[in-house]
């Protein structure tokens, strides 16, 4: 019987980019006309800010800028700050042309260091590190089926994550806050922070709806007396992003980002400065995801004739779990002896890695802690400091070759002043996902060479042979060239895989 081999298309998501880039920082600030003078710089901080990322051919365009924060002593020796925008652009080169390409950026300052040229200008100078994953997807011709030709086929389930499709949408929020009552007029903003987090998402049919929440924090000097003073806000957000594709079937990472944050002094209607002015321009980004099982021959052979084929190992990712979890983070923190008292503090949080540890991701993270105090003679002084973290995400499964493309950041940071330092206590968001690399083999192609039949020996109709524990029947089948269907039903076994020794009956397959 001629051997009828039938072929089937199936789409499975890879890693086609996974690596670093180092992007340098280097920019001559001039303060602004409104800015008193400089006596001492305290602290210069970039924040990567992502503004697009663009796909042609083979190629990766990474947009955005680094938002520098020069925080320094004005002649007044009380604290200012001084906001510039670097702009930078990277053009990667993908080494293949993805198809429905998702990409995650992200970035971390590795050095960053000023020097005051006079009292109106500073040199920046440091770098920064770009990661980039890019998942594309990619088809693969394989056998699926065969008839005739006495074919055996050993079939197998390869359970996978399709990336349904991603989208982006910006919009702004715009706002007028009050400061809370009894608090003193604004006079100078020194730091300010905005950020975003999802709270609920709903995917619907061809949309996945978003509900979040935007916080604003501020540190600023009052108008009298400028004294230092802070203020949180919490406002409702949400959004509809269309994704063509995608249903409740589907499971969605949304990630809310703050492209820029601008907060302005406003007059209320006595003439004092006790209103902000707020525009907050945020990027809701949802990627979906859907849960696939293809079936592929993994491994054929002939009962009556020789038989040949071509095998490849393919990779394929697997959607393990999406992150969507909170980290405290509590210290007791020792003062240095210089040190008063503390003004403010807030901190910053970094991913730096994932394992696998028996059950469990180990999301591994750095967190710096970010100070103005005052010393022994009243003057604002700066200090950090770097400590290290890890998030444990349970999981259900055995997994290997994880893949982490988790974001994390320091929600809330507030302190409480103890004997000699301070208890610290952190709330850090932990969000993203979780792919397991999956490896499997399949065929590409299957032939039966009907001029070289299998030489049977007919003299017996059985053959005994004694198996050893962690056996697999397949192998024994193929070995003999006979059916693991007809192994199986003659010595009654239900498994595979034999976990005992055991003798078997083979019988003869015509």
């Amino acid at each position: 019987m001629e051997l009828k081999v039938i072929k089937e298309s199936i789409a499975l998501n890879e890693v086609v980019y996974d690596s670093f880039t180092e992007l340098p920082i280097e920019c001559d600030v001039l303060l602004p006309d409104y800015c008193p003078d400089i006596m001492k710089v305290l602290k210069c901080c970039a924040t990567p800010v992502f503004t697009q990322t663009t796909t042609e051919g083979s190629s990766l365009t990474v947009e955005g800028y680094a938002l520098l924060e020069l925080y320094y002593l004005s002649d007044s020796m009380k604290i200012r700050c001084s906001e510039h925008k670097m702009p930078f652009s990277r053009v990667l080169d993908l080494k293949t042309t993805p198809e429905n390409p998702a990409v995650s950026v992200s970035a971390t300052v590795d050095y960053l260091n000023c020097r005051a040229v006079n009292q109106r200008r500073v040199d920046i100078r440091g770098a920064m590190t770009l990661s980039v994953k890019v998942i594309g997807q990619k088809n693969e011709n394989v056998v699926c089926d065969a008839q005739g030709g006495g074919i055996q086929l050993r079939r197998e389930a390869i359970d996978t994550t399709r990336v349904e499709g991603c989208a982006d949408r910006q919009f702004t929020v715009r706002e007028d806050l009050e400061l809370g009552y009894g608090k003193p007029a604004l006079g100078a903003i020194v730091r300010k922070q905005a950020q975003a987090v999802v709270t609920d998402c709903k995917v619907i049919s061809n949309k996945v709806v978003i509900k979040g929440e935007l916080m604003i924090d501020l540190f600023y000097l009052s108008e009298e007396d400028e004294k230092p003073e802070t203020m949180s806000y919490n406002l409702p957000v949400s959004q509809i992003i269309d994704l063509p594709g995608v249903d409740e079937d589907c499971r969605c990472d949304v990630r809310l980002r703050v492209l820029s944050c601008d907060i302005q002094p406003k007059a209320d209607l006595d003439g004092e400065t006790t209103m902000l002015s707020a525009e907050v321009t945020l990027c809701a980004c949802a990627k979906a995801y859907r849960a696939t099982r293809v079936s592929a021959v993994s491994d054929a052979y002939s009962t009556t004739h020789e038989a040949s084929y071509a095998d490849r190992t393919v990779t394929a990712l697997r959607l393990i779990e999406l992150v969507d979890d909170r980290h405290t983070y509590k210290e007791q923190l020792e003062l240095p002896d210089e040190v008063s008292s503390v003004l403010h503090l807030w901190c910053d949080a970094a991913f730096t890695g994932g394992k696998l540890e028996e059950k469990a991701a180990v999301l591994d993270g750095r967190l710096t802690l970010c100070m103005f105090a005052l010393d022994s003679e009243g003057s604002p002084v700066y200090f950090e400091k770097p400590v290290e973290f890890s998030h444990h995400v349970e999981l259900t499964g055995d997994e290997n070759n994880l893949l982490a493309d988790i974001a994390m950041r320091a929600l809330t940071c507030e302190f409480t002043p103890t004997g000699g330092g301070i208890e610290v206590r952190a709330e850090i968001s932990i969000c993203g996902a979780l792919y397991s690399v999956v490896q499997c083999t399949v065929m590409g192609e299957l032939a039966v060479d009907e001029n070289k039949p299998r030489q049977q020996d007919g003299s017996a109709a059985l053959t005994i042979y004694f198996a050893q524990p962690g056996e697999n029947v397949w192998d024994i089948a193929k070995r003999y060239h006979t059916s693991m269907a007809a192994v199986m039903e003659e010595n009654a076994i239900e498994k595979e895989q034999l976990r005992d020794r055991a003798t078997l009956l083979i019988p003869l397959v015509v």
